[in-house]
């Protein structure tokens, strides 16, 4: 599967807690936006998430241009967020999502989407890290994030793993 992060705290999440070399090691392609990656990404261990396999994706005329419109009629949404879901609709990409304007805007633009849960799903799943292990990294995460988006979705996977929220 071909994902493309929409927001900079879940690549940092990602690759701070060693998630991504669990990603690697599933099928899922990791993706994200130049936009995202130059303005959030490149001087905070941008190399190292590229070396981990994350891949950046620049979007063609056409794609910027429907990016605008998208942007133009949802200006709450971040231009990060906006170019994302533009490529993702543009480049069948499934857009890995912690905002919930931007899940609304996906579906009525039909595009695939998926949120945290369900990676840390995936990599459970296929046994790329121990349970135990996640929830460690999940708690630490849950206790240190300062994303309100991304600490509802840290929570989500704790309470469907049936496990104490962090507040």
């Amino acid at each position: 599967m071909r994902l493309l992060v929409s927001n900079p705290s879940i690549s940092v999440i990602l690759e701070q807690y060693w998630f991504l070399e669990a990603i690697a090691k599933i099928p899922i392609e990791l993706s994200v936006t130049d936009l995202l990656y130059e303005r959030e990404l490149n001087n905070c261990n941008g190399q190292k998430l590229v070396q981990l396999g994350l891949q950046i994706k620049t979007l063609d005329p056409s794609t910027t241009t429907l990016a605008a419109n998208y942007k133009q009629r949802n200006s709450s949404i971040s231009l990060t967020e906006i170019f994302a879901l533009a490529l993702a609709k543009a480049s069948k990409f499934t857009l890995l999502s912690i905002n919930p304007d931007l899940t609304q805007l996906a579906l009525a633009e039909e595009v695939d989407y998926c949120n945290l849960c369900w990676v840390f799903k995936c990599i459970v799943d296929e046994k790329a890290i121990a349970l135990e292990c996640m929830i460690q990294n999940l708690i630490m995460i849950s206790q240190k994030v300062r994303c309100c988006l991304l600490k509802k979705e840290l929570n989500n996977w704790l309470t469907i793993a049936k496990l104490p929220i962090v507040n």
